[in-house]
């Protein structure tokens, strides 16, 4: 099957969304643009199956990026299984807190996602790209699919004929794209994003650029 047989487009928008940058630690401040980790989990919400994987392939930006600046509640402290176990509780009022946060307003994007069957697969990858097709046809999902937080609600369809990139050109920096998990503990990957009309190709990682 070729490259392209398996790659499926989607489209996801939202009112608000907020893909959190690594480097700020008390105040959260999003990437410009959807990550492609946060895109790969919203196909997930939609269809998953421990025979398939899938890889992110391209995103397309369908509206320029706003900002926007609000306050969270926020909890300072968090409430770890060492602590449960010993009978410890996390008082929510006492710990809560205000924290300002940099989110993007009205996003849509198109994401092109390439289907993978896994080694222990026995069906052949048509069969799972048929019910992905499906489901998103549908609109159903295993569950709500988010853009970067549980309160941002994200909304996905079919694309249409009529959706096409926005006119930027701009380099995004080193962007999160996946996190790898080890015997040695999850590592986050990577890679210099940049958008060239509208589009960021996320490639890179897997061609081993």
């Amino acid at each position: 099957m070729s490259s392209q047989a398996n790659e499926i487009t989607f489209k996801i928008w939202g009112d608000r969304a907020l893909f959190t940058r690594p480097e700020f630690k008390t105040e959260q401040v999003t990437y410009d643009v959807i990550t492609p980790s946060a895109a790969k989990g919203i196909a997930e919400s939609i269809f998953w199956k421990p025979e398939i994987q899938y890889q992110v392939i391209q995103i397309s930006l369908l509206k320029s990026i706003q900002k926007a600046s609000i306050l969270r509640n926020t909890l300072k402290s968090r409430q770890s299984h060492r602590t449960a176990q010993s009978g410890g509780i996390l008082e929510i009022e006492s710990d809560r807190t205000q924290r300002h946060a940099l989110i993007l307003n009205d996003v849509a994007y198109l994401v092109t996602i390439q289907m993978q069957r896994q080694s222990h697969a026995t069906d052949p990858l048509t069969k799972y790209l048929e019910i992905f097709k499906r489901r998103l046809a549908k609109g159903q999902c295993f569950q709500q699919p988010y853009l970067g937080c549980r309160e941002f609600v994200a909304y996905f369809s079919q694309p249409t004929d009529n959706e096409t990139p926005i006119d930027l050109t701009t380099d995004l920096g080193l962007m999160l794209h996946h996190i790898e998990f080890t015997s040695e503990g999850a590592k986050p990957i990577f890679f210099r994003a940049s958008i060239q009309k509208g589009v960021m190709d996320c490639r890179v990682i897997y061609s081993g650029d």
